[in-house]
């Protein structure tokens, strides 16, 4: 059996056994497992979490000083298993060698946790925030929310697939924030905001 064949026969097997192309991407990539060090300063961070997948939103100290400031550090396999891509190829955002990170700290830059819980517990695409295909964007998750501040003002969002890193008005600060409604549709977005940039960190169990 020839090259050809081979490809042939493979691609038939594929598709009676219903094995998507992204799961064989999966089983391609392999990340380090936290050290002990990594484990006992993550373990201080309150998470937020999206179906099965948990965000663990972070400023990190790499190997060499520098500071990194709004790092998602998640679980590789569950990552993947939502996004459907791995941080390098998910919607350019940039990556973060686990085995870089020498400190983990909670990032002031963060929305709080029980205000991201609530954003992704309503859902984005699944409960129909998705902004139709005709803006341009893609069905690959985003989020439509309203943060209401302590005095009084609210601020519009449009983010995609994470939540937890976004901007704020002049003179706001993420200890402001009192409530989210995530059920205004986008009708709205005369004056929206959206993600920081964030980076990604993945790990193997």
């Amino acid at each position: 059996m020839n090259g050809s064949e081979d490809k042939t026969r493979d691609a038939i097997l594929r598709r009676s056994l219903r094995i998507p192309a992204d799961m064989e991407e999966l089983a391609k990539r392999e990340f380090p497992h936290l050290t002990p060090e990594q484990k006992k300063q993550l373990s201080l961070i309150e998470s937020s979490t999206d179906g099965r997948l948990v965000y663990n939103p972070c400023d990190v100290i790499l190997k060499n000083g520098e500071l990194v400031e709004c790092v998602y550090i998640v679980e590789a396999k569950s990552f993947f298993g939502l996004w459907g891509a791995w941080p390098d190829k998910a919607g350019g955002n940039n990556s973060v060698s686990i085995q870089d990170i020498v400190e983990i700290h909670e990032s002031k830059s963060r929305l709080p946790a029980k205000i991201a819980d609530i954003i992704y517990k309503a859902g984005g695409t699944r409960t129909g925030y998705l902004l139709p295909r005709a803006t341009g964007e893609s069905d690959n998750g985003y989020y439509v929310f309203q943060l209401a501040f302590k005095d009084g003002t609210t601020q519009e969002y449009l983010t995609g697939k994470a939540v937890d890193f976004v901007g704020l008005p002049p003179g706001k600060r993420m200890e402001d924030i009192i409530t989210v409604n995530s059920e205004i549709g986008y009708s709205n977005f005369d004056n929206r905001d959206g993600n920081r940039k964030y980076y990604v960190s993945c790990y193997s169990e």
